[in-house]
């Protein structure tokens, strides 16, 4: 652990001498998949995942990293929500997103039963 700052360094030379520029940010396709698979489209589910991800901040320590993650069930049977981050308690983490999520579940069921929170 104690020579971490010199690995590091090591690496960041090795690194330059590959290429003395990284390369310029850029966004990956998103893949062409059958319509019959997927209930939803790919960008519907990452701006969902966007959104969720921004509500659920729970922290504005950069130390502190959360994610999320949603994949479609097989069969449209529904989404499955992954949350993990690298500190703290998520209780009361998981406890908001399962509001947010039950909310999002009503409105596409077409429910119209009040919502509790």
């Amino acid at each position: 652990m104690a020579d971490s700052p010199l690995r590091l360094a090591e690496n960041v030379t090795l690194l330059q001498k590959v290429n003395s520029e990284p390369g310029r940010p850029s966004e990956n396709a998103i893949p062409c998949l059958e319509l019959d698979e997927r209930a939803l489209k790919l960008r519907h589910e990452r701006d969902i995942a966007d959104c969720l991800a921004f509500v659920s901040t729970y922290s504005n320590d950069p130390n502190r990293i959360m994610a999320l993650c949603i994949e479609e069930k097989p069969n449209q049977q529904g989404l499955i929500v992954s949350v993990a981050a690298n500190a703290g308690n998520l209780d009361t983490l998981t406890s908001g997103m399962r509001g947010i999520i039950s909310i999002l579940e009503n409105e596409a069921r077409g429910s119209t039963a009040p919502l509790i929170l």
